[in-house]
């Protein structure tokens, strides 16, 4: 996983400069996350509230697109840690989405206000852009225009500019960046906007003895994301997607 996060001395330091509670510091015990329930995105989801489950963390997972089916309701009864929270939104990457983006995000900002969570998990891009009481993390596991690009090998139809627009505002506004390979995380930056915004320092280091790269990035509003991180084994350091203990 290739991980663009916050150090926890920043973390902390821009959780108390916006109000933020000493709790909200700290690795988070209560993340809203949202997912689809078609193909992988569902999957990823649940393994990874799995994998959290020993952490002690509890995890709202709100739901869009097709509602879950009753394998799925299943496969989260089986789980202890997860609250599923349905709707049936389109999803941004849907044909003409964005009524049910903005009908999803008022949504998703009225549970915030009721759970207070200490996260926002996002496999999504454009809710980002929300004005979010907590931090926002994005995870890219896939996207239109890379898709678009792979798939159809043609330029990117001008009808795609609204969807361009609005995933660029949601990974400038998120506070962590994540995605499963850097081929994927280099294609975000490709087609929408660098990784770290332009004109802020970056320094290359590499890991030894890890697996693992690094490189430092100073970014707003944190004041400084602390790496970004490609971490060999997946499953058990999935904790290390929180902003908290990535220091």
């Amino acid at each position: 996983m290739v991980v663009k996060s916050a150090t926890r001395k920043r973390f902390s330091a821009w959780n108390q400069q916006q109000g933020f509670s000493d709790e909200a510091s700290a690795a988070p015990r209560r993340i809203l996350m949202t997912t689809d329930t078609v193909g992988g995105v569902w999957h990823y989801s649940l393994e990874l509230v799995r994998g959290l489950a020993k952490f002690g963390v509890e995890v709202a997972l709100a739901t869009m697109g097709p509602l879950p089916t009753a394998e799925q309701r299943r496969q989260v009864a089986r789980i202890h840690n997860i609250t599923l929270f349905e709707s049936s939104y389109r999803l941004e990457w849907m044909e003409d989405p964005w009524e049910d983006v903005e009908k999803c995000g008022a949504w998703l900002m009225n549970l915030e206000d009721e759970l207070k969570p200490d996260l926002v998990h996002l496999n999504g891009y454009a809710h980002a852009d929300l004005p979010w009481n907590c931090p926002c993390m994005v995870v890219a596991h896939s996207c239109v225009l890379s898709w678009w690009e792979a798939v159809k090998k043609e330029p990117i139809p001008q009808r795609l500019g609204r969807y361009r627009e609005r995933v660029a505002q949601g990974l400038a506004r998120a506070h962590l960046v994540a995605a499963p390979t850097a081929a994927m995380l280099n294609a975000v930056e490709t087609s929408y906007l660098p990784l770290p915004i332009p004109g802020l320092s970056t320094t290359d280091a590499a890991g030894k003895g890890t697996g693992q790269t690094t490189r430092s990035i100073s970014s707003s509003p944190w004041g400084g994301f602390g790496m970004r991180q490609k971490i060999s084994t997946p499953s058990p350091s999935l904790p290390a997607l929180s902003p908290g203990p990535c220091s």
